[in-house]
């Protein structure tokens, strides 16, 4: 009764004030308006000022929302349109290099060997590393999957590990900026047994720790060629450099965004706000409340999975060092192939290495599927001077693409048309077996239970006695 006593008291002073005025209640009003007009400014910071508050209050989707985000993805993925859309992409792919070798053939000072050429100049003991070397890329991509999935769920299914590496990887290379590998992943494993919140947090585990192994990565990459790339001299390379040096930094942007916003989120909010703004205005960015919410769902998931590594740090180091030596082994393709033609010259291995990373990070921006185009023009003009030897330049490319892009496809093909003919109704085996197993462990506790209760029973009977 004393707070609505207070309130009461309250509300008689400012009843008082105004009669002292002599203001009613119309005139009160006429002079907010009266204010407003004099002041509009004032009004619209306010006005934005909500708008803000309203935007740093979106909540990112929960759960279920991002599993169904993930399932409409995959559906979208398997139109007529998106098919058409990929065979497209292809044929481009196709198209460029096409062009590469037209273009080399009608150049005076470059020259293409024969396909009869090639095969006699390929030393094919040494070739055989380079498939070698693609399997051991593949184990490693599966070990990073298989040892989140075993950390999560504490079942060893390296059957599995491998498929949805291979299947990720496919339909990253399908999709424009490699948007479709995660979603897909997700939407497997909740197909074959996984529930979906280990699932999302299985993709977003090695997600994160990959994203944190490469970006130090071509970091230190990146610092290395700046020495070379000075000395090179040429417009082309010049070019490629530049464009490697924007992928670096976007990649570099994206983490340091995620970062700022995961320490300071005022900070945070209103540079991601602001830039999406501004983005917004220039009709980039269609939807600014569905791209602010995906933002802070990165930041959150970011920071869950920080915090959960944090406890785990064996795990987290484990998944760092294995992030590492799959960039190691993906970037040595180009020194086995060039070993393939002229022999092995350990002393080029640098230089090879520190330029098909610029290629890869010249390319991570380019919105065709698999960085088509870019990735092939990176690669004639910073390896012409290692490659150009005999003609080379032009198969050498060929084998490169064909075993860091065309095999990738082939290789979700065929899993895809397994899965189809045998792998889905093998799991529907499986399931069932799981389903009779949990029974008969059911059925085993229940026996032992009522033994043991009758066993208690009978002890009672014969103390009594």
């Amino acid at each position: 009764m004393k707070f609505f006593g207070k309130l009461y008291t309250k509300k008689r002073g400012k009843q008082s004030e105004c009669n002292s005025d002599n203001l009613s209640m119309e005139e009160i009003e006429k002079d907010k308006k009266t204010k407003e007009v004099e002041n509009p400014n004032k009004v619209d910071e306010k006005n934005e000022k909500g708008k803000d508050n309203d935007l740093i209050n979106i909540e990112a989707p929960s759960e279920e929302a991002q599993l169904e985000e993930a399932e409409e993805t995959v559906k979208k993925q398997s139109t007529k349109k998106k098919k058409i859309s990929s065979l497209i992409g292809m044929l481009i792919n196709i198209a460029v290099v096409a062009g590469i070798l037209a273009y080399q053939l009608t150049q005076e000072n470059m020259e293409v060997a024969s396909f009869s050429t090639l095969i006699s100049n390929i030393n094919w003991g040494i070739f055989l590393l380079v498939p070698l070397c693609f399997i051991l890329v593949m184990f490693l991509e599966t070990a990073k999957l298989w040892l989140v999935s075993y950390k999560t769920t504490k079942t060893n299914r390296p059957a599995l590990a491998y498929k949805v590496a291979s299947l990720g990887r496919y339909y990253d290379s399908i999709t424009p900026l490699a948007s479709g590998g995660q979603p897909f992943q997700i939407f497997y494993m909740t197909k074959r047994g996984i529930s979906g919140s280990d699932a999302l947090s299985i993709c977003m585990g090695k997600y994160v720790i990959q994203q944190i192994a490469y970006l130090l990565f071509s970091f230190v990459v990146m610092i290395f060629s700046i020495t070379m790339t000075a000395s090179s001299g040429n417009i082309e390379g010049t070019v490629v450099t530049a464009t490697s040096w924007i992928g670096f930094s976007l990649n570099a942007l994206l983490i340091f965004i995620i970062a700022l916003i995961s320490i300071n989120k005022t900070i945070g909010n209103k540079l991601v706000g602001g830039v999406l703004k501004l983005l917004h205005k220039m009709k980039i960015v269609k939807n600014y409340e569905k791209q602010y919410a995906k933002i802070q769902k990165s930041v959150n998931d970011y920071q869950t999975t920080m915090k959960r590594y944090a406890k785990d740090k064996g795990t987290f180091f484990s998944m760092f060092f294995i992030s590492i030596l799959y960039l190691v082994a993906h970037y040595s393709l180009p020194f086995l192939i060039h070993a393939s033609f002229y022999g092995f010259h350990f002393e080029l291995y640098g230089e090879i290495f520190i330029y098909v990373v610029m290629v890869d990070l010249a390319a991570s921006f380019f919105p065709l599927p698999g960085g088509t185009g870019a990735s092939e023009l990176s690669f004639s003009v910073l390896f012409a001077s290692l490659f150009g030897i005999e003609g080379n330049l032009f198969w050498a490319l060929l084998i490169w693409r064909f075993f860091t892009y065309y095999i990738y496809i082939i290789q979700g093909l065929a899993l895809t048309i397994y899965d189809y003919l045998i792998g889905n109704k093998k799991f529907e085996w499986t399931k069932k077996r799981w389903a009779l197993e949990a029974e008969s462990r059911a059925f085993e506790e229940k026996e032992l239970k009522e033994f043991e209760e009758s066993l208690q029973k009978s002890t009672k009977k014969r103390s009594k006695k």
